[in-house]
């Protein structure tokens, strides 16, 4: 996002997103076309290298949660860990159980729960979407889930998306981390409860539940080269 570039705190995180996004696109390759020539055990071994140094960059930069646009930064931090921790298993046959998302899921919430939606949305409001996007998808218990549908109503109406149907709403999501046999299926039916229940503050003093395993992904099976 050209936004983020106007703050230095970005950067590093831009370098490790252009990093999962070069995973995303080579799973999104496998997938779509059946090639059995990517060596498995160095995409893993990448995309874990990508989410440790995800994981370091508090540490380096040691943000001040009170400064929106770090609350910005957490938020995208965690959504990218969480992408990337989904293209990581995405070669697999399917994706439960995931137990990195049963820790970092809830982590994104508390991110959310600190954000200062209403001020960070006029420079953030695409980037934000798909950071709710990701935290409503792989929060399947049903508190942890409604916890994400409010923000994510009120981007919407920001972006004035919230009466228009999925295809026009995903895409400015594109221009951010995606892999379409990973995410569509299960944002389709989150858009579907965004549209369908009403509006709540429930992020707003929310606790932070678990998370449930995602369901099996419909998707050609991949044997990994050892």
């Amino acid at each position: 996002s050209e936004v983020f570039r106007k703050s230095s705190l970005f950067d590093d995180l831009l370098i490790l997103v252009n990093q999962a996004r070069c995973l995303a696109v080579t799973l999104s390759i496998v997938i779509s076309r059946g090639r059995q020539s990517v060596n498995f055990r160095t995409f893993h071994q990448r995309g874990h290298l990508v989410k440790s140094r995800l994981l370091y960059l508090p540490n380096k930069f040691s943000p001040e949660p009170s400064k929106p646009v770090h609350q910005v930064f957490e938020c995208y931090r965690y959504a990218t860990i969480i992408f990337n921790e989904l293209v990581i298993h995405g070669v697999q046959e399917d994706l439960s159980p995931i137990s990195a998302l049963q820790l970092l899921t809830p982590r994104l919430l508390q991110a959310v729960i600190a954000l200062n939606l209403e001020e960070s949305l006029e420079d953030h409001a695409e980037s934000l979407l798909w950071v709710f996007m990701i935290g409503g998808m792989t929060s399947l218990d049903l508190e942890a889930r409604t916890s994400f549908l409010s923000p994510i109503r009120k981007t919407a109406r920001f972006l004035h998306l919230e009466t228009r149907v999925w295809q026009e709403v995903k895409e400015p999501l594109l221009r951010y981390l995606w892999v379409e046999e990973v995410l569509d299926r299960f944002l389709i039916k989150l858009w579907v409860e965004v549209q369908e229940e009403p509006d709540s503050e429930a992020v707003q003093g929310a606790s932070v539940p678990g998370v449930m395993n995602l369901t099996v992904l419909d998707r050609p099976q991949c044997n990994a080269n050892k």
